[in-house]
């Protein structure tokens, strides 16, 4: 399963600290958490609970650096294996939060 959020922010400190979280997903050898390009972020996480890791890196963020963010141009989406449907269907019902604001569930992006 792979819960995936779209935002705006570009912040290359946030991406090295949501790098070092370890809370991606693992590709191969390779663990991919945080992408980005110009002004979006794309978190790519395993779980529901590594989401909320990284939104709360996100959080504390921007708490220090008072930027705040906009959870009305955020989406996630549960992307999965079909062996994982009944699992991803009960994903699909979580409420995930960042800056104190509900992030909307979608189906495509």
């Amino acid at each position: 399963m792979i819960l995936v959020l779209f935002c705006s922010a570009s912040i290359d400190d946030l991406l090295k600290r949501l790098s070092a979280s370890g809370a991606g997903c693992c590709l191969r050898s390779n663990t991919v958490g945080a992408l980005a390009y110009a002004d979006d972020i794309v978190l790519v996480v395993p779980t529901h609970y590594a989401m909320r890791k990284m939104f709360m890196i996100c959080d504390m963020y921007a708490l220090q650096y008072d930027i705040i963010a906009n959870a009305q141009k955020s989406k996630f989406v549960v992307i999965c294996a079909i062996c994982w449907h009944s699992f991803c269907a009960n994903m699909s019902k979580c409420v995930l939060v960042i800056g104190g604001n509900q992030i909307a569930n979608v189906d495509s992006f």
